[in-house]
């Protein structure tokens, strides 16, 4: 993870990094074996998280039965861009009202709210906490709206800048440099 202002630094072994504005979901208190009626009690605040997704790399021939590595395209150094800081959760009574904006330079390419997530936040705790125990300091990275790079064939460049912000917990921003 790397915090605001922070250079995320695309690694050389990949030419498709994309960017995905999602809200991030802090954990404050142990869970396990949640329902989704007390799942949010574990909830201590919320945050931004740009989940980068390195998409050239995650194909896996000698896997084929899943074709698909997600931790090698989602465990680069700076792929967890997160922040700027925790909105407790009493100043977010609706966390499915925020909205999520999301650009590139100034190209505004994420416009939506976390209303719209395939899955909402009381089904992933109670999902996540069946099969490990959540603790505090966990982020629960939401999912992302429409509008990432990869259907269009446009990732993140050197020189680029991606800047999210969530309503009601502010601005994350962060450029884009070559790493090694």
């Amino acid at each position: 993870m790397i915090g605001p202002g922070e250079e995320i630094r695309i690694p050389h072994t990949t030419k498709q990094v994309d960017w995905e504005a999602e809200l991030g979901v802090v954990i404050g208190r142990y869970g396990r074996n949640m329902t989704k009626e007390n799942a949010r009690s574990v909830v201590a605040g919320y945050t931004i998280f740009n989940d980068l997704s390195a998409r050239d790399v995650g194909a896996r021939e000698d896997w084929p039965r899943f074709k698909s590595d997600w931790f090698a395209h989602k465990s680069f150094e700076t792929s967890a861009p997160m922040g700027p800081w925790i909105v407790p959760v009493s100043s977010i009574p609706d966390p499915y009202a925020c909205k999520i904006d999301l650009w590139v330079n100034d190209d505004h390419k994420q416009d939506a709210n976390a209303g719209l997530m395939i899955f909402n936040i009381e089904e992933q705790i109670e999902y996540l906490s069946a099969r490990l125990t959540l603790r505090p300091g966990d982020v629960i990275a939401t999912g992302t709206p429409s509008g990432v790079g990869r259907p269009h064939g446009t990732f993140l460049s050197p020189g680029d800048t991606v800047k999210i912000t969530i309503g009601g917990i502010g601005e994350l921003s962060n450029p884009v440099v070559a790493g090694i």
